[in-house]
């Protein structure tokens, strides 16, 4: 055996490459939904339970309580929730991950059309809707659309609402003067203060000061 063969047979086996720039378009495998939600400390994954459950268009965490993961979908609050669970029968200290597909459509369809299960109409979303009349509830990316349908229907009336929604202002009598923008609310521009330039030599002035 020359020194050579006996070197090609020595070398470690080649190691996966760093992604190159090329290789950032491209898909990445599928990652396994149950490691989606951190697991605990000396958590084993267990085969019974679904780590995630989709309702209306959500992600929920299998592994909680359902009163405390329902409200999480949007335009589904707590007394809602509560309301519906009531009405299918369903316990609320139940573990999410643990309900039959049979339960996840039941709770599905009773959050997107609560009439159907006898829920009442003041537990509504949009009650007596401006834009059609009807008592609505609307769940997920519904929800999303009616809030936009709503801001513009008012932008098409020209009420105060709908202006400052325009001008992009607060419209529920916050102050304006400060703590706006990323400040928690919605604020118009901000103005800033244009100084003159000194001449070489002078001193800002000071208010209170003799001219």
């Amino acid at each position: 055996m020359s020194k050579k063969e006996a070197e090609v047979k020595e070398k470690p086996e080649a190691t996966e490459k760093p992604a190159s720039k090329g290789d950032k378009g491209k898909k990445k495998p599928s990652q396994d939904k149950s490691q989606l939600f951190s697991l605990k400390k000396g958590e084993k994954i267990k085969d019974d339970l679904k780590y995630i459950v989709r309702i209306a268009g959500t992600d929920l965490d299998g592994r909680r309580k359902l009163k405390i993961v329902l409200p999480r979908v949007r335009g589904v609050g707590y007394n809602f929730s509560n309301a519906v669970l009531r009405a299918l029968k369903i316990d609320d200290n139940m573990i999410t991950g643990k309900l039959t597909d049979e339960q996840i459509s039941q709770i599905e369809s009773a959050v997107k059309n609560p009439a159907s299960v006898g829920i009442p109409t003041f537990l509504y979303d949009r009650r007596k809707d401006p834009i059609d009349g009807k008592d609505n509830h609307w769940v997920g990316s519904d929800w999303d659309y009616g809030q936009r349908e709503g801001i513009e229907f008012l932008k098409k009336l020209k009420t105060y609402r709908g202006m400052r929604h325009f001008y992009g202002m607060k419209l529920r009598g916050q102050r304006t003067k400060s703590r706006g923008g990323g400040q928690g609310g919605r604020s118009g521009k901000t103005i800033g203060v244009v100084r003159k330039k000194l001449a070489p030599g002078q001193q800002p002035t000071r208010r209170g000061d003799k001219k």
